[in-house]
């Protein structure tokens, strides 16, 4: 009997000494889920809060092109040097103006020289880089040479001013952070032109006038094909930054 019963005590102790580890071991994993669990949440909820949207990250990389404004040089034909200021809406219209020049030079003794100021228009259709334009202004163009002969100096100069249109097709192409690069072609059509000159008249000595004559032939025939007739165009290049 009494070996009986110190048995069961001690089943009894060890029942006990079980159930007190394992209420123990219960508490501390839930003590240990319950402090990780806040972190975990704080942690993954911070994460969400720096991490830009889809919407974020597109409005932060995607220009709008509502207005774009910059400046560009061209080389190009009759006028091989221009500067343009430039202003883009909604990349499907751009009005600019520009100023064009041609150096002097000097050409079978006739020093000329040639410049323009234009207003300028062009539409984007497909709202890339193709354009249909149209260009507008006034063209100024001088010449002048001097003939010395038979004890004269004949100074002679001719002036033409000329009013024009010029129609045109293209392309203008613009990558961020600006840089734009075009091409383009038309044509410069004369609306109306008046001519200012100083010329040989008959008043001097025929021999004179003989000297004279192929300079001043030379004068008229360079005003009427820069000044009076339609002239192909041609910016062979535009170079510029539109901001």
């Amino acid at each position: 009997m009494i070996s009986c019963g110190a048995g069961r005590s001690r089943a009894l102790r060890v029942a006990r000494s079980c159930g007190c580890a394992c209420a123990i071991w219960s508490g501390v994993a839930s003590a240990q889920n319950s402090g990780l669990e806040p972190a975990w949440t704080s942690s993954s909820s911070s994460d969400r809060a720096d991490r830009p949207s889809n919407g974020e990250r597109e409005h932060r990389t995607k220009r709008t092109d509502h207005v774009r404004l910059g400046a560009l040089v061209s080389a190009g034909f009759p006028r091989p040097l221009a500067i343009e200021g430039l202003v883009k809406v909604e990349r499907l219209v751009a009005l600019g103006l520009e100023y064009s020049t041609l150096p002097g030079a000097t050409v079978s003794d006739v020093h000329f020289g040639c410049s323009a100021i234009a207003g300028s228009a062009r539409v984007f259709p497909l709202r890339g880089a193709f354009f249909l334009g149209l260009r507008g202004g006034r063209q100024h163009l001088s010449a002048a040479a001097s003939v010395t002969g038979y004890g004269y100096t004949v100074p002679i100069s001719l002036e033409v001013d000329t009013l024009f249109i010029n129609p045109q097709v293209g392309f203008l192409w613009t990558w961020d952070p600006g840089i734009t690069l075009g091409i383009d072609a038309g044509l410069q059509i004369p609306i109306s032109s008046t001519t200012s000159s100083v010329l040989a008249n008959s008043t001097m000595p025929s021999a004179v006038q003989q000297a004279v004559s192929p300079v001043q032939s030379t004068l008229e025939n360079v005003a009427g094909a820069v000044g009076q007739t339609v002239l192909p165009t041609v910016d062979l290049v535009k170079f510029g930054m539109l901001f």
